[in-house]
């Protein structure tokens, strides 16, 4: 049989190629768990592989704003919605990455009990989860207006109408607004009549504090417009002030709109 120097040569290298290749690094990961209520605490498992090269350094991306440096790292997720989760590897043979479309999928808290509760409403935390993440930033495109009864009679009830737009572009995963009411007032209901669509799908106070936080985990068509009212206590008196701001979540990102601050005068 006659030697074939270029066919001979054309099997080794293939050979090597595929050898390299399959000693290459590769990123991978595991997720436990992966869906659940919020807060949602998941652990997250270094399943990569290092081939001929040495792991030196591990970066992930958690898809709400949180990152880590660990290569076993643990996280909670406090916002209902799915996340991206990337894992990037360092190796002595170059940086590998991979990532994983909602690799973790958190639904709302379960139904909530307490005054001003509605049946079927769940109560949670959405717009806590942005604010309390995203401060410093601003989505352009993303407008919160509050427009309070003009004034209130101690042992009534206050009504306010809450208007969110997003006008940005990017699709919406979820969006809400909280504010901060004055003491000892409480939600009531969502008066008149109102698309089942425009009604926020949770809302939690916080009787302490004063605030009153209102989701969208389906969200609707944009902008949304919902009214919801508010019960005086019978020793109110003077102007009160309605603190607010809206949150919006998108392609993996938090942001909070600019502070929308507003008076009640006494009738």
């Amino acid at each position: 049989m006659k030697f074939n120097s270029q066919l001979w040569v054309l099997l080794v290298f293939t050979g090597m190629t595929l050898l390299l290749a399959g000693c290459m690094p590769e990123a991978a990961f595991s997720v436990d768990p992966d869906t659940g209520p919020a807060p949602l605490d998941v652990d997250f498992s270094d399943t990569s592989m290092a081939g001929n090269a040495t792991i030196t350094a591990w970066s992930w991306t958690f898809g709400d704003g949180g990152v880590s440096t660990l290569q076993n790292p643990g996280h909670t997720y406090t916002v209902p919605g799915c996340y991206d989760v990337s894992l990037s590897i360092t190796t002595s043979a170059g940086v590998f990455d991979t990532t994983v479309n909602d690799a973790v999928c958190v639904s709302a808290e379960g139904e909530g009990e307490g005054e001003g509760s509605l049946e079927g409403e769940g109560e949670g935390e959405l717009c806590g989860g942005f604010c309390a993440a995203c401060d410093n930033f601003i989505a352009a495109g993303f407008t919160m207006t509050q427009t309070p009864s003009p004034g209130y009679t101690p042992g009534g009830t206050v009504d306010v109408q809450i208007t969110l737009d997003y006008t940005g572009g990017d699709t919406v995963f979820a969006l809400g607004c909280r504010d901060y009411i004055p003491p000892d007032w409480t939600f009531n209901s969502y008066p008149g009549v109102q698309p089942a669509a425009s009604l926020p799908d949770t809302y939690a106070l916080d009787e302490t504090t004063g605030l009153l936080e209102f989701a969208y985990i389906d969200v609707p068509t944009l902008p949304v417009t919902f009214t919801y009212r508010l019960d005086v206590p019978e020793n109110a008196s003077g102007a009160q002030a309605l603190d607010g701001c809206g949150g919006i979540r998108f392609d993996g990102a938090g942001f909070v709109s600019p502070v929308v601050m507003n008076t009640l005068i006494p009738n």
